[in-house]
């Protein structure tokens, strides 16, 4: 189980989506919270960049549920949750969710968590990977990526991918449009 810095004093969550939100989870994300979600999205990456995803995580500033729409005319959500730590798009009657926690040890014994920095020049983020393994057919990779884009305001993007077989499909959510 993955137990976030300062935030935490157990992990867990009930059945149901909305029982396992946290309180904070269910907040949308405003115009108004981009200053600060900059600073934080670029905080997380500083952190992942220094540390390569082998120390607790704190994404505490970045929790909260980011509403926009998909390129391709759907609403969707992505909710970012410390309790329990995870990342959940919701597009159409799709719900993809990627909880973060440590996936594998290092040589010397460290844990190695399933979340990488994500960003580009100026557009600060992070991702959760998650694989799922099988044979060529089976097997899957997914990633769900929170960053902000480049431009005036800078807002957040949502990416969610996966690739099964060597074929990637791709899906954009926009923040607020």
């Amino acid at each position: 189980m993955l137990c976030l810095i300062a935030i935490l004093s157990g992990c867990g969550g009930g059945s149901s989506p909305d029982q396992r939100d946290s309180e904070q989870a269910l907040r949308k994300v405003a115009v108004a919270d981009m200053p600060a979600l900059s600073d934080c999205l670029q905080r997380i990456s500083k952190h992942l960049n220094t540390t390569g995803g082998q120390e607790q995580l704190g994404i505490s500033c970045a929790v909260g549920t980011y509403v926009g729409r998909s390129t391709g005319g759907y609403d969707c959500s992505l909710k970012v949750d410390v309790e329990p730590a995870e990342l959940r798009l919701t597009i159409q009657d799709r719900e993809i969710s990627i909880p973060l926690g440590v996936t594998a040890y290092s040589a010397d014994g460290r844990p190695l968590m399933n979340v990488e920095d994500a960003s580009l020049p100026g557009q600060p983020g992070f991702q959760a990977v998650r694989y799922v393994a099988g044979s060529a057919d089976e097997a899957l990779t997914e990633t769900l990526a929170l960053r902000l884009e480049g431009g005036t305001p800078r807002l957040p993007k949502i990416i969610y991918q996966s690739v099964r077989n060597n074929k990637a499909q791709t899906t954009v959510c926009n923040f607020g449009r």
